[in-house]
């Protein structure tokens, strides 16, 4: 796959009028709701939605009150679905948002070895189309929690309560909702993350010179001991011995 051109609409466009494409366009909206229609499918959208529309297909964008968006046209590009147009949400801390903003600029500004970048940029756009398909069984609202979830490993003053609260649905049906999808619960399912996210701190232990005590901040705990304690019932071993052992 090669990435041939990135555009972007003026903030607030309304209407773009029929036209069509000789290659793949990935679109990626950032703000507004409207119709992508697409020969004779009505397609809404809002900001966080990636669509690949299919080549030499007529296509329109309609938005009673604006819309802005990246606009990404790739050769060789493979379906990541069977479906006629496939459609995609982007994370809820809006990576994939980021990515398409890196791949314009880098596109535009043409800095040595830019054509490898923007390619590989697009191929991380791509590869989080193919995990989605794979992964789309996961209810919506589980993802949404993994994802807070990941996003405060660091974060010792992250209280899984409040995560909760930032979802629709009751915190009694979400944690059994998560249990069932994951197979452990949402304070489980964190812990082991920030314990993952600790070995691979102290495997580097001797190149970044972070004692235990840094990278169980890091890792998400105030408390060096209570750090300790968790990560030796995880592992079977104290973080020290852990160090000793990956040495």
């Amino acid at each position: 796959m090669r990435v041939e051109s990135a555009g972007m609409t003026t903030d607030n466009t309304k209407i773009a009028g029929t036209h069509s494409h000789s290659q793949w366009e990935i679109l990626y909206y950032f703000s507004g709701n409207g119709i992508l229609t697409i020969g004779d499918r009505e397609i809404p959208f809002q900001p966080g939605d990636i669509v690949c529309q299919p080549p030499n297909i007529p296509h329109s964008e309609y938005s009673k009150n604006g819309f802005y968006n990246i606009h990404i046209q790739v050769t060789d590009f493979q379906s990541p679905t069977d479906d006629f147009v496939p459609q995609f949400k982007d994370t809820s801390n809006l990576d994939l948002q980021n990515i398409a903003m890196f791949l314009y600029r880098e596109f535009h500004l043409k800095r040595n070895g830019w054509n490898s970048l923007v390619n590989e940029l697009f191929q991380v756009i791509y590869s989080y189309m193919l995990s989605v398909k794979q992964n789309d069984i996961k209810n919506i609202y589980v993802k949404q929690l993994e994802d807070i979830l990941v996003a405060n490993i660091s974060n010792p003053h992250f209280r899984i309560d409040d995560a909760q609260k930032s979802i629709l649905l009751s915190a009694f049906y979400l944690k059994r909702l998560f249990k069932k999808e994951t197979g452990t619960s949402p304070l489980e399912y964190l812990t082991l993350k920030r314990i993952e996210y600790s070995k691979s701190l102290l495997e580097t232990r001797q190149d970044s010179s972070l004692n235990i005590k840094e990278i169980a901040s890091l890792a998400g705990y105030d408390d060096p001991y209570y750090f300790s304690r968790v990560f030796k019932k995880i592992t079977g071993r104290c973080p020290s011995d852990w160090v000793n052992t990956v040495e």
